[in-house]
């Protein structure tokens, strides 16, 4: 057994050496086909080792390797910032692009480090990069940032006032995102109450994060080139202070994008922050889950169409909190210009004098997104929908009457304000009146007679338009809120959809479930959107698994499903919604295809679209 297992490893090696003297001949040969001595001089002396021929081949290898490799560390400095450059455009920020690049070798660091200005124009430190006031103050200092434009601290607790500070070192800066404003200066006072006088008082401690007084001086200094300004959680419990700050954002009139986010006090009229020449460039508004502390919040919304004719989105889901927010003027009030215009104008009616409707009426031209939900609250039972300052289609058609770019809308928790026939009857509710709309008058908004709109994000759960019963006129009135009576071929009468470019449904979401949302309301959506739909939230409806089958087999596009709280569901079409696998979704929708119901479905499908 010694003598056969001697053998058989003598064997193994003649046969490995034997292969490894091929492979590196044929190597070679191959980069070298001329050269017969570089060949003939790796072949294996018989009284060379085993331990020398592989120490040989090793040395060889590696001399091989550094002659033919690429040579990265030796390449044009400006071909790799031309490189580095375009990654961080992709990146759409220069961290960590930059950073990366300058450590992986010495000539890389230089290349990086002979013009660092050009290579600078976004970053963004609100990821898991947690800078400090050093970082910042080196990349200033070092004149990394002398282009820099945008730059965003969200989410970085040890930056404080220093870090704005240092912003000496980045002129052309035209947007700065922070967040957690003031939080750091009211523990402060902690320290001005004692029960026993000591005779040497400890020092205050420095504050840390981003002080109001710091960021108000900063805009005050950058009012030329500052355009931008959004702020996360902002903590302020002066009211001297925190409406300073407002004057300051609001009172520049080259401003275009003012955010303040989750901040609990806001002014109560954000108009009278605005300059009495208005804000002309100012085309991004945020007030999302803002003024849930202040009170009595009102959303101007004439002077905001009147001083910011620019305006491109609006966001205001969860404006005043639980208590939602109030409309001024108010609908038919005394001071709402569409009642005005039409006392004023029904003379001249009658005459014939007006020609557009619109004359004398303000209106969002270029308003793209415009977000009006209501906030989400946390109660006992569990999660839930605050109020809506939305009164009703009146006020959203004064809205949007005149915005023919509108492509996202959210009206969520609106309840019974909104009615799945409003859309279709704008047209008769003003046809009583001085200002008559024709279908030509609202072509391309969201009251379009003739199916042009341009919608792709339609969020309204807790509302009328998520969902009605099947059959009777509920069922036809939400068939008519996605579709409309149209020409079809040879001059016959055909329903058309009201939205053909709708991308995101959102019919039911957490806290705000669509209980009346089934299979017969879910073929009309799938009529209505199956060429364009790519995702679809109907969290708490009444749906089944055949309802679900058939739309993952006509909508081809869908990538998204939100079905929880779905009971009509088995359960593994609701773990493969909440893991996000619409893959499985779909192998479990043709496995479990029912063809009776699939047949009825589909019948449905062609009487709405008949």
């Amino acid at each position: 057994l010694r003598v056969q297992r001697a053998l058989l490893q003598r064997q193994r090696r003649v046969e490995r050496e034997r292969h490894e003297d091929r492979a590196v001949v044929e190597a070679e040969q191959l980069n070298h086909p001329s050269s017969s001595i570089m060949s003939s001089s790796l072949k294996r002396d018989p009284e060379e080792s085993l331990a020398d021929r592989r120490k040989r081949l090793k040395a060889h290898a590696l001399a091989h390797f550094n002659s033919t490799r690429a040579a990265w560390a030796d390449l044009p400095p400006d071909a790799l910032r031309l490189v580095v450059k375009h990654a961080a455009d992709l990146a759409k920020s220069s961290v960590p692009v930059v950073p990366t690049v300058a450590s992986v070798c010495r000539a890389w660091r230089d290349a990086v480090l002979n013009h660092p200005s050009d290579l600078w124009r976004r970053a963004d430190f609100s990821g898991d990069f947690d800078p400090n006031d050093s970082v910042i103050a080196r990349y200033c200092r070092g004149g990394h940032w002398h282009e820099l434009e945008h730059l965003d601290l969200r989410d970085c607790p040890r930056v404080s006032d220093e870090a704005l500070n240092a912003l000496d070192g980045a002129p052309a800066l035209t947007s700065l995102f922070v967040s957690d404003v003031d939080i750091a200066t009211r523990s402060l006072a902690a320290w001005s109450a004692g029960p026993k006088p000591k005779p040497k008082p400890k020092p205050k401690p420095k504050p840390k994060g981003i002080t109001l007084e710091t960021l108000v001086d900063f805009l005050g200094e950058r009012e030329e080139t500052l355009e931008a300004i959004e702020i996360d959680r902002l903590q302020c419990a002066s009211s001297v202070k925190r409406e300073n700050f407002f004057y300051v954002a609001f009172g520049n009139r080259r401003r275009t994008a003012i955010a303040v986010r989750d901040s609990p006090r806001v002014l109560p009229n954000i108009s009278l922050a605005l300059p009495p020449s208005g804000a002309p460039f100012l085309a991004k508004l945020d007030l999302s889950n803002s003024g849930s502390a202040t009170g009595s919040v009102v959303l101007p919304w004439v002077d905001l169409m009147r001083k910011c004719p620019a305006m491109r989105e609006l966001r205001l889901n969860g404006f005043g909190g639980a208590a939602g927010w109030e409309p001024k003027p108010r609908v038919d009030s005394a001071n709402d210009p569409w009642t005005s215009a039409s006392r004023d104008t029904a003379d001249g009616a009658a005459d014939g004098d007006i020609t557009d409707p619109r004359e004398g009426l303000p209106g969002f031209e270029h308003l793209e997104v415009i977000e009006l939900g209501a906030a989400r609250v946390t109660t006992s039972a569990g999660y839930g929908v605050g109020q809506s300052g939305l009164g009703g289609i009146p006020f959203l058609f004064r809205l949007t009457h005149a915005s023919k770019k509108l492509r996202e809308l959210d009206v969520t928790g609106a309840r019974e304000r909104l009615n799945p026939d409003d859309l279709g009857s704008v047209v008769k509710r003003f046809a009583d009146r001085s200002r008559r709309f024709s279908a030509d008058d609202l072509a391309g908004t969201l009251f379009c007679e003739k199916g042009e709109s341009p919608l792709r994000v339609l969020r309204c759960s807790k509302t009328g338009w998520a969902g009605a019963k099947a059959r009777g006129d509920e069922g036809e009135a939400f068939q008519r809120l996605f579709f409309l009576e149209g020409d079809g071929v040879g001059g016959e009468k055909k329903n058309v959809a009201r939205f053909p470019d709708l991308r995101v449904l959102e019919l039911g979401s957490q806290g705000a479930h669509a209980p009346l949302f089934g299979d017969e309301a879910l073929v009309t959506v799938v009529a209505a959107c199956h060429a364009s739909l790519e995702r679809l939230k109907i969290a708490g409806s009444a749906v089944t698994d055949a309802g679900v089958a058939f739309l993952l087999r006509r909508c081809a596009f869908v990538n998204e499903l939100d079905a929880s709280f779905c009971r009509g569901l088995s359960r593994e079409f609701r773990r493969a919604a909440a893991e996000g696998d619409i893959r499985a979704a779909r192998r479990l929708a043709a496995a479990a295809a029912d063809e009776n119901h699939a047949a009825v479905l589909e019948s449905l499908s062609a009487r709405v679209l008949s």
